[in-house]
């Protein structure tokens, strides 16, 4: 095993740390839903509040998946935080449109 891969699997995570990702996406896809189908969200709250977790959702993806940074070796995964950036805003422009 060389170098590169161990710092590379060591900056992963633990499989603790995948339980508690998933979790916390769960609970971001559940909550919206269960809020809007059990009718806890007064309803023209409901939008507003759907976009707020829909933007949670993506940035908790985007940073425990591609764990974006600013290193040499990283601009590629920057770049696409950066296009998912770009794709919050289309998301949310819709919203007020």
């Amino acid at each position: 095993m060389n170098a590169h891969a161990i710092t590379s699997s060591a900056s992963q995570g633990s499989v603790g740390s995948y339980a508690a990702r998933l979790c916390l996406s769960f609970l971001l896809i559940l909550v919206p839903f269960g809020a809007v189908m059990a009718g806890i969200v007064p309803s023209e709250l409901s939008r507003p509040a759907i976009v707020v977790l829909c933007v949670g959702q993506v940035l908790v993806q985007i940073v425990w998946s591609l764990h974006p940074g600013t290193r040499k070796d990283q601009r590629e995964n920057t770049a696409n935080f950066v296009c998912t950036g770009l794709v919050i805003a289309i998301m949310v422009a819709g919203y007020f449109r």
